[in-house]
């Protein structure tokens, strides 16, 4: 069979089209000429161009994106904490003026509020649970909290009784289970171990433990406020330990104090501990613990639960999800899952449920990143398991330097769009437009700067064939899915 995309046409600015059988994938570059002369940029045909600011939140558009031919609409980026400061005070006015100039140059509009992490308001986490991320010691809310729900849920029908009927507001960026920003980034940590220095017993509060690296490990950081799982000497000897008190520093701990929480399977007090076994620290033993409770599906109804509310806000709206992979959180509750699972099941839910206005996305699409006929194992992958679905993309980073021009052809000093290759940014760019259409991405977003550099150069569009994912003997694995286009062998 040959799997459809999908391309959205509600506002007639995207045709749709078929994607065809996977095939080697051929990028077509213009050559640089004689003096710092350029030939034209080609780009493909039907993509929708975004303008996303560099950087940061708020970020004023520039006029010259807004005047341009090139960027047929922008991103609007801004926080939780910024627009709902306090429970009844509002401050919409980044996205009242940008959506003013934007209505007046005939540009349409996504918007795009990070939730999660430092972008959740300090009112809202002060009522709802949270996990210690351990790779950087903050805390993030925990997605399925009833209560977190509800405040995103208030939050989105606020917005879309401001702005579900401007328009030019036209795409709304959705938010994944994250970490802060727009992306799907449910933080763990695979398994790391600490040892002790000498044989120890489990005291049921306030016992120190010295510790050791564990050279043959990746030894994550320990933060006071985790778990710890403690091995003990015989069969049942395990139990988790509230780590109260870290000496020395987060990423090289000397001791820690730990106390007996005293739940159900832990080690009892004075349980030995050998020398030869370590502490094991990670956030799949956090999130999985029975004081978290992580199942897959608890991730889906917290994340679906709050895409509900965005779908009845704004019932005009194209919409729109990061995608990616939750580590070894899936699997190590379900065995028979594999790390895109939760993804899958959302974006599942998503597409059954609403249609055409579901599309996936994913969020860093460079020169480098692997094509769709060679994928396999990467985060990428997600869009070769739901070819049925629609797809859009974002830059991973900015390509030109902010001193950029035709003559003076100064890429971004650390060439992220390129893996740290010095490269022509402009062919940077275009490589990485090619990939994303090789990808049937529909939407496109491009950063500001770079849109400015393709406006001076005069870019040209041409239609061009599109690489298709190759879906042999694959069945996703999605417990209970019954919509349209399952894929199978």
């Amino acid at each position: 069979m040959r799997p459809q995309v999908y391309s959205q046409s509600l506002y007639g600015d995207l045709p749709p089209g078929d994607v065809p059988a996977a095939q080697s994938l051929k990028l077509n570059f213009q050559p640089l000429l004689g003096g710092g002369q350029k030939n034209l940029v080609i780009l493909p045909r039907g993509m929708m161009i975004l303008a996303l600011p560099q950087s940061g939140q708020e970020q004023v558009v520039d006029q010259v994106i807004y005047t341009g031919k090139l960027a047929h609409g922008v991103s609007l980026r801004d926080q939780w904490k910024n627009v709902q400061t306090a429970a009844n005070t509002w401050n919409f006015s980044y996205f009242d003026s940008e959506i003013a100039r934007a209505t007046q140059y005939g540009k349409s509009v996504m918007l795009r509020v990070n939730m999660t992490d430092g972008a959740c308001p300090g009112w809202v986490k002060s009522q709802v649970a949270q996990i210690v991320d351990t790779n950087t010691g903050t805390t993030i809310q925990v997605y399925w909290d009833p209560t977190y729900v509800a405040l995103q849920q208030a939050f989105w029908q606020a917005l879309g009784a401001r702005y579900a009927n401007t328009p030019c507001v036209k795409y709304i960026a959705m938010n994944p289970p994250g970490n802060g920003g727009g992306d799907w980034a449910i933080p763990y940590q695979n398994a790391g171990n600490w040892r002790t220095v000498t044989a120890w017993n489990v005291p049921a509060v306030n016992g120190t433990v010295t510790l050791t690296p564990d050279n043959t490990k990746n030894n994550p950081p320990i933060y006071a406020g985790v778990y710890v799982l403690v091995q003990g000497t015989g069969p049942g000897y395990v139990g988790w330990f509230l780590v109260t008190t870290v000496n020395g520093t987060n990423a090289a701990p000397t001791s820690i104090v730990i106390q007996n929480i005293g739940a159900a399977g832990n080690a009892a007090p004075g349980t030995s501990v050998p020398t030869t076994v370590g502490l094991s620290q990670n956030m799949i033993n956090n999130w999985t613990s029975p004081m978290i409770g992580y199942t897959t599906q608890n991730v889906v109804n917290g994340i679906t639960a709050v895409t509900d509310a965005q779908f009845k806000a704004f019932p005009r709206q194209l919409f729109s999800m990061s995608m990616g992979t939750n580590g070894g959180l899936d699997t190590a509750v379900n065995p028979t899952y594999t790390n895109q699972t939760c993804a899958q099941m959302t974006a599942n839910y998503c597409y059954t449920k609403y249609g055409s206005r579901f599309s996936i996305a994913k969020n860093g699409f460079r020169a480098c990143t692997p094509p769709p006929n060679n994928n396999a194992g990467s985060g990428w992958e997600i869009f070769n398991l739901l070819p049925y679905i629609s797809r859009e993309g974002q830059f991973f980073w900015w390509t030109v330097d902010t001193g950029w021009t035709p003559t003076n052809n100064v890429g971004e000093s650390t060439y992220s769009n390129n893996c740290g290759v010095p490269a022509d940014p402009i062919l940077v760019l275009q490589q990485a437009a090619q990939i994303a259409a090789a990808y049937g991405v529909a939407r496109l977003e491009y950063y500001m700067q770079d849109v400015e550099a393709l406006q001076q150069l005069n870019v040209v569009y041409r239609q061009m064939p599109l690489v298709g994912q190759s879906v042999t003997a694959y069945s996703p694995k999605t417990p209970g899915y019954t919509g349209p286009n399952k894929i199978t062998a």
